[in-house]
């Protein structure tokens, strides 16, 4: 039996790049609150409160599982509105800080007041950042929240913060919530990983295998050609 259009044909097929798709839940999330400015919690509310009290969630997910080099389709971050009042426009941004989740969950509904101090070096209102709220860049995306229910976010803007990611890993610092309307009473409460439906970040990827197994794959054809030349010259 004549092997070779086999082996050519599985080497063509293993040097093409593969998509593939993973579903992430923070590896860390919490909320920071502008009242307490020592305090965060591990429950996730945004928005303001009954007071005008400002509330951020921040949420980092662990992307090391998708190989560096991968071309990033496409990208949304799915968070459950598990509570709210009023209605709430939320501006997804990625962070420029690098921060550590406390150990506190929160209480009073919507309120999300810490329950003990929170832990030296964990994250709150005003620290570790520069600007007290956190640090952050531009609007990746914006959404508008007036039921309860899934809120997805899914940009360009979005994608190419995510590609970022996965070609610098040391870049990923995680994402902020920020509420847009700063009238009184319109607080969300989102599912956390310790509580409700946790937030979980979609991402489809398409693996490019490194140059040097295109090197080796082109060595290996050329091989299986002189293989075949030798063949055809003995069968002559």
């Amino acid at each position: 039996m004549n092997t070779t259009p086999v082996i050519l044909s599985s080497l063509l097929v293993a040097s093409v790049a593969f998509a593939d798709s993973l579903s992430f839940t923070p590896s860390q999330d919490a909320s920071i609150m502008s009242n307490d400015t020592s305090v965060s919690v591990g429950d996730l509310f945004g928005g303001f409160n009954s007071s005008g009290q400002e509330r951020r969630p921040l949420l980092q997910f662990d992307l090391s599982s998708i190989p560096t080099g991968s071309t990033i389709n496409s990208v949304s971050l799915t968070l459950n509105a598990a509570q709210m009042r009023g209605t709430q426009t939320f501006g997804l941004h990625a962070l420029t800080t690098a921060w550590t989740e406390g150990t506190n969950t929160g209480s009073g509904g919507q309120g999300g007041i810490g329950t003990a101090p929170t832990p030296a070096n964990s994250v709150a209102w005003a620290s570790p950042w520069s600007t007290p709220g956190g640090d952050f860049g531009v609007e990746l995306d914006s959404v508008f929240v007036n039921s309860t229910g899934d809120v997805v976010f899914s940009t360009g803007s979005l994608l190419s913060a995510v590609q970022g990611w996965v070609d610098l890993p040391s870049s990923n610092l995680g994402f902020i919530l920020v509420g847009a309307n700063g009238a009184p009473q319109n607080a969300v409460r989102f599912g956390s990983r310790e509580e409700g439906v946790a937030p979980v970040l979609d991402v489809d990827f398409t693996v490019v295998p490194e140059p040097r197994f295109y090197a080796l794959t082109a060595a290996a054809l050329c091989l299986a050609m002189v293989i075949i030349r030798r063949r055809a010259i003995r069968s002559a």
